[in-house]
Parts: structure tokens; sequence; C-alpha cells
């Protein structure tokens, strides 16, 4: 009998190492951790209005314009892609007086995209493909700070400007 009580106590301690070993492998290694992105976004206002502004240069309009303001923060735990995307709002959503006939063209305003401190864009607003202004992956803990000015361009001197609107908001819309 003496002889059976040295390998049965190796073989629960073999199993006991086994299956130890095992659960830790599986627990270090092969545990999917779920990682979540959680943008949260702030903004200067939830709507932003360009009325009765006069054609001007892109050297003016920087030097002028206070621009709209955009903080998007990542609060979750994993890194994620978001999309910034420039919400053109109608005159039944923005009570100002104007109507459609009073709206500015996309293609009479310029704009200026900085993104934390340093300028992303300038251009056309008309050339903005689905009025998709930015495209960014962001950190956990990380934020973005983006200033962002819409103008009439210089050239809109030739064209109807004068009395006219263009209401946006900035929408952020995780990818």
């Amino acid at each position: 009998m003496k002889q059976w009580i040295s390998p049965i106590i190796g073989g629960v301690v073999l199993i006991a190492f086994i299956v130890i070993t095992s659960i830790a492998w599986y627990h270090f290694f092969e545990k999917e951790e779920v990682l979540l992105t959680n943008f949260q976004v702030f903004s200067s206002s939830n709507s932003e209005s360009i009325t009765n502004q006069i054609p001007m240069s892109d050297i003016v309009a920087i030097k002028d314009l206070m621009p709209y303001e955009v903080t998007v923060k990542n609060n979750g735990t994993g890194s994620g892609k978001y999309k910034m995307v420039l919400e053109e709002l109608g005159p039944s959503i923005v009570e100002d007086g104007c109507n459609e006939n009073q709206l500015l063209d996309r293609s009479q305003l310029r704009y200026q995209i900085v993104l934390n401190g340093v300028e992303l864009a300038l251009g056309e607003l008309s050339e903005k493909e689905d009025n998709v202004l930015d495209i960014e992956n962001l950190a956990p803990g990380e934020e973005n700070v983006y200033q962002i000015r819409i103008w009439v361009a210089e050239r809109g001197e030739q064209s109807n400007w004068w009395n006219k609107h263009f209401h946006y908001k900035i929408r952020v819309n995780s990818i």
C-alpha cells in the first residue's frame, strides 16, 4: 500500500499543475479583452450661422473670425476612429426668419480647420466630399481640439451674397 501513495500523490500534483497552468495560460494569453470607445464631444454652441457676412480674403477671415470650437475626447478603454461631418441646417430648423432663397450656396464659402493648434485644411467648402471635415483615430484618454471657420469667399463679391445665410452644426460619428 505504501508503494501506491507516492505515485497517487505525484499524479494529483501533476494534474493540479496541468489544470493551474492551463487556467493561467488561458487567462493571460487567450482571454479576449473587450475594448470600448466612448467619444464625448464638446462644442462652443449647438449650431453656427453665417449671416450678413461680407466676402473676405483667407488672411482676413483667419485673423478676424471667431472659430467654432469642437473638442472630441475618447473616454473609452480602446482606440477608436471617428468622422467629423458638417451638417447643413435648413431654414425650418434655425428660426431666424430666412427662407430657402436666402441660403448661401456651399460654392460661395471657404473654410479653415485647425486641429490641436495646427492648420489641417484650408479650401472651398464645396470640395468637401459628403461634408466630411476630418477622419481621425483617437487613443483612450486623448482628445482633439478643433477650430473651424467658414466665410464667404472673396471671389463671392461677384455672386449674390448679400442678406444670405448659411447654418450648420458639426456632428461626430464613430466609424
